[in-house]
């Protein structure tokens, strides 16, 4: 089953598109707007919509439903309790501030035990009022190479790490309470659960299950220092950086984000220690989010002021809880630094969260050793299922940074665990975002821009392979197409070693060869190699725009 997530309108609801891969039919599961977005995956992936489900009647799940069925001709399915809300989402969004168009009405009427089919998959329907008077959770069941796989989409019923909100009208928290209990505490523990929102919003950039892992890493420049800072933001920008953090260490630091925001293109995270002040000055400042733990703020009066603030400005709050900043009762709970310990530090700080009415959460707990951040991570990926940031704090140098950050992430992402990373160098932060996206490619999650394959070398390589490798890397570090690149030292080896790359290149006795894979297709002086494969980057790279 092909299962699309996105989290769509101002309050980011999440929409998912289900899809089955033998007739291509599909089901649009709460399209509560950016109907272009839903339209475009749909293109995408070669769907054909059949069904639009509407898992409850508020106008953040279903705001998109009129455009959708005029550019489908998809029906609308929703339960019958909910029905009526379909034609009042205008009036129910103007209450929010925002504009939503009202829906058709309902083509089908939708109960307890109903099912619906698209393509070979079937979905089971679930009423589970308390959110509304007809919420319903959607089960299914399916195979993913191979192996059985089950899922439910549970609409508002249920949010991330939470339950849903029953201060609405028609809510009832000890309806919904009785609903969660009968109709999901009785399926398997293996069902993946699917909630109406959890991808937090950092800026333009979704954060969570079903958004590309992303990439980030933090300025090393001084914070009110705005021209050095925005300078390497901006190269970080280049490199691929997708959310940057900047240190907000007092009040000059705080003014700074305002005039650096205005002049980078990707969401900027202030980074808190002890003074709430900071944090407010920096929200109010345009910051896209702030980090902080909570245990070194103060007093609960001083986290709600800052909550509040994050609450209005509508940004997220990333809790970092690092080995070396433990509760002291912790540390004499757990006698020292635990893994178990940075998880409860952490659990601690996201109930006092939501007990303040804050969700748009995103953890991370790091440590400076690999085991101890593997057994954190994997504790706390037990425990919630907010987005969790991953990497090896003070992971040191360039070589030794590397190889914990490509071991810690990497086994994290491996198993699944993690949504964004920042991989932590004593370098410059650009080499921060390389490392990142290196990992990625090399797990086949993410890929970036050109992946270059190349010998280690030997006896019979006779061409400068180490600088040709190099000026190759360094001309293309910008390069945003993925492509595969071998570069190898021996023609009558290379192109068969390399026989999956898109386009490669050998040399030797003072003759060149390019190949595509692995098959010869030019031969020219070999002290022509790297403008050569240059060249035929950017070929390739017109191509992919082509198509």
């Amino acid at each position: 089953m092909i299962i699309r997530q996105m989290a769509v309108g101002p309050i980011q609801a999440n929409c998912f598109i289900l899809g089955c891969e033998e007739t291509r039919e599909a089901v649009v599961i709460d399209p509560g707007d950016d109907i272009d977005r839903i339209l475009t995956t749909l293109a995408e992936d070669r769907l054909t919509v059949v069904h639009i489900i509407d898992t409850h009647g508020h106008f953040d799940h279903v705001g998109a439903n009129k455009r959708l069925k005029e550019v489908t001709g998809a029906d609308i399915q929703i339960h019958s309790a909910d029905a009526p809300m379909l034609t009042q989402l205008s009036a129910s969004a103007a209450a929010w501030g925002l504009a939503a168009e009202n829906s058709p009405t309902a083509d089908r009427l939708l109960e307890d035990g109903d099912t619906i089919t698209f393509g070979t998959h079937t979905l089971s329907v679930l009423h589970t009022p308390g959110h509304t008077l007809g919420g319903i959770c959607l089960y299914t069941e399916y195979t993913e190479a191979g192996a059985p796989k089950k899922a439910v989409f549970v609409g508002d019923t249920l949010f991330a790490g939470s339950i849903g909100r029953t201060d609405f009208p028609g809510g009832n928290f000890d309806t919904l309470i009785s609903s969660i209990r009968t109709k999901l505490f009785t399926l398997d523990d293996g069902v993946k659960v699917y909630p109406g929102h959890r991808q937090i919003m950092v800026g333009d950039v979704a954060v969570g299950d079903g958004a590309p892992i992303s990439v980030q890493s933090m300025t090393n420049t001084k914070t009110d220092d705005v021209a050095a800072t925005v300078r390497q933001i901006q190269q970080l920008e280049q490199a691929g950086c997708e959310i940057v953090r900047v240190a907000v260490p007092d009040q000059s630091a705080a003014d700074a984000i305002p005039r650096i925001k205005k002049q980078i293109a990707i969401p900027l995270i202030a980074d808190i220690h002890f003074d709430y002040h900071l944090a407010i000055a920096s929200a109010k400042g345009g910051a896209d989010g702030l980090r902080f733990n909570p245990g070194n703020i103060g007093s609960r009066k001083n986290i709600k002021s800052l909550v509040d603030c994050a609450k209005e400005c509508r940004i997220p709050i990333r809790i970092g809880v690092n080995a070396g900043s433990l509760e002291k009762d912790i540390l004499e709970k757990c006698n020292g630094v635990t893994a178990a310990g940075m998880v409860e530090s952490a659990m601690r700080h996201a109930a006092l969260l939501r007990d303040l009415d804050f969700h748009d959460i995103k953890i991370s707990i790091k440590a400076s050793d690999v085991p101890r951040t593997l057994e954190a991570y994997r504790l706390l990926s037990e425990e919630t299922d907010l987005p969790l940031h991953v990497g090896v704090t003070e992971a040191g140098s360039l070589y030794s940074g590397i190889v914990k950050s490509a071991l810690g992430i990497g086994t994290l992402l491996a198993e699944g665990i993690g949504d964004t990373l920042r991989v932590s160098l004593t370098r410059d932060p650009v080499e921060e975002i390389r490392v990142g996206y290196e990992i990625l490619r090399a797990l086949d999650i993410r890929h970036r821009g050109p992946e270059i394959i190349s010998c280690p070398t030997c006896g019979r390589c006779d061409i400068p392979l180490f600088d040709i490798v190099d000026r190759v890397e360094k001309a293309l570090m910008t390069r945003t197409t993925p492509v595969k690149l071998a570069i190898m030292g021996c023609v009558v080896n290379g192109p068969g070693e390399a026989r999956e790359a898109d386009i490669g290149v050998a040399g030797g006795s003072g003759v060149g060869i390019l190949f595509k894979k692995g098959k010869v297709v030019k031969k020219f002086p070999e002290d022509r190699l790297v403008e050569v494969i240059l060249e035929a980057v950017d070929e390739f790279e017109q191509q992919a725009k082509s198509h």
